[in-house]
């Protein structure tokens, strides 16, 4: 189940059932007629100082930006016609190490006469806010000097996608698509590397162990079997036995069949609650 409007990053889900992850593959292809397209970009940026940053999006269409996995911006959460000229969000940032960035950007269909346009700007207090420069972007497989981004001759940002290394994002592309979009290309192969695929659970309800278990396959090769959202996220262990999970709600969990006689250890993590207690009675 592939995420609607406002969550295109969510590509399955446990709440209703839905347990299959579908992971779109990219492919160099032809592009389809039309006016509407989007792009992704993805990479590295790395500051040279350990500060805060400002990032700074301009468009004329839908903009969404993740700085170390974080959702720092996004457009999709004003109604339509009412996000402002400039997006802004800030985090900090180690200097002198590489940070992961994921960009996106849609040209609406109905975008009419509006020009294409997107912007990438930074600032921080030891820097005036400008274009984020090549020297400080890298691609995802370590090659300096850009973002690698992927044009789509739709607005999904998904499916077969074409690729060009972008060494800053200012763009301006008036009332036509990229050029890359109206070259037509015979499907090339891409090349084959390593690649990490991360899953994010959110959860909106609370929830115990065993309530949420995914089974997680990859290219039709199991990788994750009964894996339990609450063990993994808030797991208490007795002298290293597991003893149960919970996320959310008020729990109590008793431990006592798992203690020994003598001194115990009791661990709660990765993911422990700030207010939990241990009572013994």
């Amino acid at each position: 189940m592939q995420g609607g409007q406002g969550w295109p990053w969510v590509f399955a889900s446990g709440l209703l059932g839905v347990r299959t992850v579908r992971l779109d593959m990219l492919a160099r292809g032809a592009a389809k007629p039309g006016t509407g397209f989007s792009a992704r970009w993805t990479g590295f940026v790395r500051p040279e100082q350990s500060e805060t940053n400002t990032f700074h999006a301009r468009s004329d269409g839908m903009v969404r930006l993740w700085v170390n996995g974080f959702p720092l911006l996004d457009s999709g959460r004003y109604k339509a016609g009412a996000a402002p000229p400039e997006l802004k969000g800030r985090i900090f940032l180690e200097g002198g190490r590489q940070h992961t960035v994921h960009f996106e950007y849609v040209h609406p269909v109905e975008a009419g006469s509006n020009a294409a346009c997107v912007t990438l700007s930074w600032s921080s207090p030891s820097r005036p806010k400008t274009v984020i420069p090549a020297e400080a972007l890298a691609t995802l497989d370590g090659r300096p000097g850009g973002l690698e981004g992927v044009y789509f001759a739709n607005t999904r940002a998904s499916g077969a996608g074409l690729v060009q290394t972008a060494p800053r994002i200012d763009f301006n592309w008036g009332n036509h698509r990229p050029e890359l979009l109206h070259t037509p290309q015979a499907l090339v192969a891409g090349r084959e590397r390593p690649c990490t695929v991360r899953l994010v659970f959110a959860e909106p309800e609370s929830l115990r162990e065993g309530e949420r278990i995914f089974e997680v396959k990859l290219q039709g090769k199991p990788v994750l079997s009964n894996f339990d959202v609450c063990r993994e996220a808030a797991s208490i262990t007795v002298d290293g036995t597991h003893a149960g999970g919970f996320i959310g709600r008020p729990f109590r969990l008793h431990v006592t069949k798992h203690l020994k006689t003598g001194p115990n250890t009791i661990r709660m993590g990765p993911f422990s609650p700030k207010s939990a207690k241990l009572v013994v009675y």
